[in-house]
């Protein structure tokens, strides 16, 4: 492990998996985007909004985790 750093397979990988946790937090983002837009007929927002706001939080907490744990 102490070797990684010196490696170019391990940066690779770093890179890799960046970019595929940028790439899943856009698609989510986007999902909870899509369910936070739908409205109920009173034209309030769903209880969708709520969870849409609890699922952002939670996606920023894992990918700060997953940064501190990769570096």
């Amino acid at each position: 492990m102490t070797d990684c750093l010196s490696s170019n397979n391990c940066i690779l990988l770093n890179e890799e998996l960046n970019e595929s946790l940028v790439f899943y937090h856009i698609t989510m983002r986007q999902r909870w985007d899509k369910m936070a837009a739908k409205k109920n007929k009173n034209g309030q927002r769903t209880i969708n909004y709520i969870n849409y706001l609890k699922n952002k939080r939670h996606a920023k907490l894992f990918l700060i985790v997953i940064s501190f744990i990769m570096f």
